[in-house]
C-alpha cells in the first residue's frame, strides 16, 4: 500500500475526494492495500502515477479464506491461504485512475485486482499497464450495472485482457473502451462467460491482440439485448 494500507477492516469511503499520486508499493496495491477486506467506493477516488510491483497498480484487497480452520489452529497464521477481496461502487461513487500500472513481467491489474468489481457509478481510466489485465484483475465477476459508465482508454497487456481479465464479466450500463490491446483479448478476457443486458451500450474502438481476440475473447458470450458495436479491431 503505497498510500494507504488497511490492515484488519473495511474502507467506507462514503463521500468526499481522495487522491493518490505518485505512490509506489513494492508488492501490492501501489495507492491503497486492504489486507483483510474491501473497499466500497461512495465518494470521489483518484489514482495517478501509482504502482505496484506484484499485482494492483492502484489498489487490491485481500481477505484469508481459511482464517478459522483447524489447519490454522494447529499450524498458525503461516497457513493463512488469502483470496481477493471486493471492490463495491455505489451509484454516487467516481473512480478515475491515470498511468497506473502493475509490475509488467508478472504484475496483475494495472488499476486493481480484487475478487469481484461492482460497478453502480461512473469510472474513466487512461493508460494503464499491466503484465496482465492492463486495468481490471478480477477473480470472479466484474458487473457494471445499469447505472454504471466506464470509459477505458489507451490500456495495455503484456498477456491477457488489454482492459479487463477475470472469470466473468455482466456488462448492464455504459462500457467505452478506446486503444487498448494485449496478446490475448485486446480488450476483454473472460474465462468462462461474457454477458451482454438488455439496456447495455457497447462501444470498443481500435483494439488489438497479437494472437487471439482483437476485442474480446471468452468461452461463452450471451446477449440479451442493448447496443453492441467494434470499430477498427
Amino acid at each position: 500500500g503505497g498510500g494507504l494500507y488497511i490492515k484488519h477492516g473495511h474502507v467506507h469511503h462514503l463521500g468526499g475526494n481522495v487522491t493518490m499520486l505518485n505512490s509506489i508499493a513494492g508488492v501490492y496495491g501501489g495507492g491503497v492495500y486492504i489486507s483483510r477486506g474491501k473497499y466500497h467506493l461512495a465518494g470521489y477516488l483518484r489514482f495517478e502515477n501509482c504502482f505496484a510491483t506484484s499485482s494492483g497498480g492502484a489498489l487490491q484487497a485481500r481477505y484469508p479464506q481459511n482464517e478459522d480452520s483447524q489447519e490454522i489452529k494447529r499450524l498458525g497464521k503461516k497457513a493463512l491461504r488469502y483470496r481477493l477481496g471486493t471492490f463495491n461502487q455505489t451509484l454516487s461513487g467516481v473512480l478515475e485512475a491515470k498511468n497506473c500500472s502493475a509490475g509488467l513481467h508478472s504484475g496483475e491489474g494495472g488499476v486493481m485486482a480484487t475478487q469481484d468489481n461492482i460497478i453502480a457509478g461512473r469510472v474513466l481510466v487512461d493508460g494503464c499497464r499491466a503484465s496482465t489485465a492492463g486495468c481490471f484483475e478480477v477473480k470472479r465477476l466484474w458487473d457494471v450495472k445499469s447505472s454504471g459508465s466506464v470509459v477505458l482508454r489507451n490500456c495495455h497487456a503484456e498477456n491477457y485482457g488489454g482492459a479487463f481479465m477475470g472469470s466473468a464479466a455482466t456488462v448492464q450500463g455504459k462500457l467505452e473502451v478506446i486503444n487498448c490491446s494485449a496478446s490475448v483479448g485486446g480488450t476483454i478476457y473472460a474465462a468462462r462467460r461474457l454477458s451482454f443486458a438488455e439496456g447495455s451500450l457497447v462501444r470498443i474502438e481500435n483494439s488489438s491482440a497479437v494472437t487471439q481476440g482483437g476485442a474480446i475473447w471468452s468461452r461463452a458470450v450471451s446477449q440479451a439485448g442493448g447496443d453492441i458495436s467494434f470499430q477498427n479491431c
